[in-house]
């Protein structure tokens, strides 16, 4: 599962909100709230705010690992 928590972090940390990354990206913040939220998470706009933040994908981004029952099964971290 990919989620959103470092980016609101990184915003944070910056001290750049929603409204400003908008302008500086030219992505609407409908769409960055969007994204905040784990929505329309698209590889252009990841290019972006990475961009403009002067970041790594990792600082927007994470993944989280959440076990399934079925056809897909995560392995546990002991077993890598």
């Amino acid at each position: 599962m990919i989620n959103t928590n470092p980016f609101k972090r990184t915003l944070v940390e910056r001290g750049i909100s929603i409204p400003t990354l908008s302008q500086l990206t030219g992505i609407t913040e409908g769409d960055l709230y969007a994204f905040e939220k784990g929505y329309r998470i698209t590889k252009h706009n990841v290019e972006i705010i990475c961009k403009i933040l002067r970041c790594q994908p990792c600082d927007i981004l994470e993944f989280t690992k959440k076990e399934k029952k079925g056809h897909w099964e995560w392995v546990a971290d002991s077993e890598k």
